[in-house]
């Protein structure tokens, strides 16, 4: 008798640490799809701003956030591919 309350107790610990996992998981996911986005999205104002900017400064700007948004976006896409996530774009 103990020894199947001790297997039962195994098991439900072992499903609540798998449903825990998997929260974080999700929760993983879910960040990494919006900063991806975001990224994605941070890049293409970069390269509206280097294309129709007025000045040297928001060109500049416009250069600075594509190439920061882009290695931002290359690290994020690393770690959805690690999670075995089928990231947007990506």
């Amino acid at each position: 008798m103990n020894r199947m309350l001790m297997s039962l107790g195994t098991a439900t610990l072992m499903a609540i640490s798998i449903a825990s996992a998997s929260a974080k998981d999700k929760q993983s996911e879910t960040f990494l799809k919006k900063a991806i986005e975001g990224n994605f999205a941070e890049v293409s104002m970069g390269e509206l701003a280097q294309q129709n900017g007025q000045s040297d400064a928001v060109k500049s700007f416009g250069r600075m956030l594509s190439t920061d948004h882009a290695a931002a976006n290359q690290k994020a896409l690393n770690a959805a591919q690690a999670l075995g996530m089928n990231s947007p774009g990506g």
